[in-house]
């Protein structure tokens, strides 16, 4: 009993088979099968004997005798082949004149069909290059983040930008969570918002803070809407546009410091308003107490004004007549002009 395997020369098939043989020819490592019908298979038959492996044929030489099919020398023969049968067949039919050149003028006409179809497909390919070319600027190098998120959450497309935002790879991004770089204390205003997308189909724009590859908190504003493919079975997905505005933050904050410090200055100004009660004989002034005091007191009370003390000309003359000074008045502990003391 012997094991006898076939094998296709192109390595497609193989059969394991048992025969009985006799004869010391029938020991042979290799016997050609001849070409079969059937799939166009071209098999070898290999005698799998134990103890013969010297007449075993090998699995690289079954390779080379693939590779013997398909190489330019086989081609070629195939070539010749084919135009042997066609001069057999052509042969049986004699063509006249005229039927010659309607023959030659369609493969003409043919041929100008071809080329110009050529041209067409030139010019066809040379468009789509130019408006790949443009998507490409338009999508990846565009100055806002474009992002495709699944239902479940998941990235499916990420641009250039988005990429940059994020600090990672694009082909790292797909498949991941999109809320991995939300910051925790926002995932909740991303979920609710997500949800009531995907529930109403209205465009939904929010700003949380998010995080980078590396850790980096920054504030992005999303605009987030539903698209549906014209599959209809296909799910639908959120394209969310994100857009940096960290600057924008940074000023509010700035602005807001600002205001709480212009409300603390405003709020230790002391200002004066209403009616204020004052004495007509004395001119003391009542507070909010009910005691009654100097006007000068008050108001250093209520305001920012300090007061410095002198006198008028009509005071001067009424208590201090005698004062003189070059023919005035002097005020009280000053000199007079000639250096005497005006007491």
């Amino acid at each position: 009993m012997t094991s006898i395997k076939w094998l296709c020369y192109h390595g497609y098939t193989a059969q394991t088979c048992s025969e009985n043989k006799t004869g010391a020819n029938e020991a042979a490592g290799v016997s050609s099968k001849g070409m079969e019908s059937g799939m166009g298979e071209c098999r070898v038959k290999i005698d799998r004997q134990p103890g013969k492996k010297k007449n075993q044929m090998t699995k690289k030489k079954f390779t080379q005798i693939a590779k013997s099919k398909s190489g330019p020398a086989y081609l070629a023969d195939l070539r010749k082949k084919a135009q042997k049968k066609f001069r057999a067949e052509d042969s049986q039919k004699e063509l006249s004149p005229k039927e010659t050149r309607n023959l030659l003028h369609e493969l003409r006409v043919h041929q100008i069909e071809l080329e110009m179809q050529n041209d067409e497909l030139r010019r066809t390919q040379a468009e789509l290059e130019s408006a790949r070319a443009s998507y490409f600027d338009l999508y990846n190098l565009a100055p806002v983040g474009y992002v495709v998120v699944s239902e479940q959450g998941l990235l499916l497309e990420a641009n250039l930008t988005a990429a940059v935002l994020l600090g990672s790879d694009r082909g790292a991004l797909v498949r991941q969570p999109f809320s991995r770089f939300i910051f925790k204390e926002d995932q909740d205003i991303y979920y609710l918002r997500r949800k009531k997308l995907f529930e109403t189909g209205e465009t939904q724009r929010f700003e949380l803070r998010m995080l980078s590859q590396s850790g980096n908190r920054f504030w992005m504003q999303l605009d987030a809407t539903l698209s549906r493919k014209d599959d209809r079975d296909a799910a639908p997905v959120c394209r969310i546009v994100l857009s940096d505005i960290r600057e924008r933050k940074l000023a509010e904050e700035a602005r807001r410091i600002l205001i709480v410090e212009l409300e603390s200055a405003l709020a230790r100004v002391k200002t004066l308003s209403g009616l204020l009660p004052i004495c007509a004989g004395c001119k003391k002034i009542r507070d909010d107490q009910g005691y009654w005091g100097q006007v000068e007191t008050y108001i250093q009370e209520h305001s920012e004004a300090r007061f410095t003390h002198s006198m008028c000309p009509e005071c001067m003359e009424r208590f201090y007549p005698k004062l003189e000074k070059d023919g005035g008045k002097a005020f009280p502990g000053e000199a007079p002009a000639d250096g005497k003391d005006a007491r």
